[in-house]
């Protein structure tokens, strides 16, 4: 008996250490470790498609709102399935894509300002990516889609969205498109949100333990209102990032800078714009505390250059950096955000969570019964 109780903490003890390096960039894992450019996972796949083949089955569940309003706080869940030893397919339901909610949040925090009507969000999106593997060549495509439409409203509020992946790996060189094609919004106001196309293109380069990116994101997004434009603005983000990661007998931990810029243009208001230039770093680490427990965390700040001038007063809820008042910062007001987070690991199930009393910028610093885990991310790997 007592052998037998040795042989199965021994296997248990194998099983768990083999999941743990393995785990998956959940959401909630994903937050906890500042969502770094070398995670892969089951969220990761929505902006780098490639990472599917990387990945064994799973069905995965993300907690989150009914009624969302970013793309972090809605509730989703997934499944990958292979079809046979060259590819793989993936569905998606309730994930609500960057391409539409980013446009969509902008406008929403912009137009709070004036007490405008705040467009739905993303209802009800359904998701599908198709890998191919060709020689040692990944291949990936897929396409997502949402609508609503509330015929008995007088306004008729309504939403829709559609849009491409594109992606392709080459062993350690990559590259991903993410091309936004519709995202129309009408509020109760009667108010219409018309964007123009959604698009970003990511290059990303391993070697040995670096990891290197590159983004660039664009898009328009106007409101009309009775015929007449409202407002229009251009929205451009350019980010260079380079990303070391090691590991330990227990774990990883990893640390990286960038070079960020910016540009937000008003399109009605003429040369008025927000620009901002930053070197956001970050610190990482996630370790077995034991053989079924994984602790993680991370630490983010801007350093040396963190420069902003907003012409336009653009306001926090509208995208990151924007600090709601026309300013010119040489030097930035403090930005240092730290996460943790906890992973257990029971058989082939992963748990994930954020520990919510130290995460953010309302962080209370306390763990306790009400501040305690949120973001709650689920694995099934089969």
């Amino acid at each position: 008996m007592k052998n037998k109780f040795i042989i199965s903490a021994i296997l248990c003890s194998a099983l768990c250490s083999t999941l743990f390096s393995t785990a998956y960039a959940t959401k909630a894992r994903g937050a906890a470790m500042a969502s770094s450019i070398h995670l892969v996972g089951t969220e990761t796949v929505y902006t780098s498609p490639y990472h599917i083949m990387a990945l064994d089955n799973f069905i995965a569940l993300e907690s989150g709102l009914t009624s969302a309003t970013s793309t972090t706080d809605g509730a989703e869940g997934s499944a990958l399935k292979s079809l046979n030893a060259d590819s793989k397919l993936f569905l998606s339901i309730g994930h609500l894509d960057e391409s539409a909610q980013s446009q969509r949040k902008f406008m929403n925090g912009w137009l709070g300002l004036t007490g405008i009507t705040a467009y739905k969000t993303q209802q009800n999106p359904i998701e599908a990516i198709y890998n191919l593997k060709m020689g040692t060549t990944i291949w990936g495509i897929g396409g997502y889609y949402s609508s609503y439409n509330d015929k008995k409203t007088a306004s008729s509020p309504s939403e829709s969205s559609a849009g491409v992946r594109l992606a392709a790996s080459y062993g350690d060189l990559k590259w991903k498109a993410n091309i936004g094609l519709l995202n129309k919004a009408m509020n109760s106001a009667g108010a219409e949100l018309v964007n123009d196309m959604y698009f970003n293109l990511g290059l990303r380069y391993s070697q040995k333990n670096m990891r290197y990116g590159l983004d660039i994101t664009t898009w328009n997004a106007a409101q009309t209102l009775t015929g007449t434009t409202t407002d229009s603005h251009s929205f451009q983000d350019i980010i260079v990032r380079a990303v070391e990661v090691n590991k330990t007998d227990v774990g990883e931990y990893f640390m990286g800078a960038g070079l960020q810029q910016t540009t937000v243009v008003n399109n009605k208001m003429i040369d008025k714009k927000m620009v901002r230039t930053a070197m956001p770093i970050i610190l990482g680490a996630e370790a077995k505390a034991n053989d079924w427990l994984v602790v993680r965390g991370s630490i983010t700040q801007t350093v040396l250059v963190a420069q902003s001038k907003d012409e336009v007063n653009y306001p926090v809820a509208a995208f990151t950096g924007a600090t709601g008042a026309t300013s010119d910062f040489t030097a930035e007001a403090n930005n240092t955000v730290v996460a943790a987070g906890v992973g257990l690991m029971f058989n082939k199930i992963q748990l994930d969570a954020t520990l919510k009393g130290l995460t953010g910028t309302v962080a209370s610093q306390n763990i306790n019964g009400t501040d305690l885990l949120a973001q709650v991310s689920a694995v099934y790997k089969y």
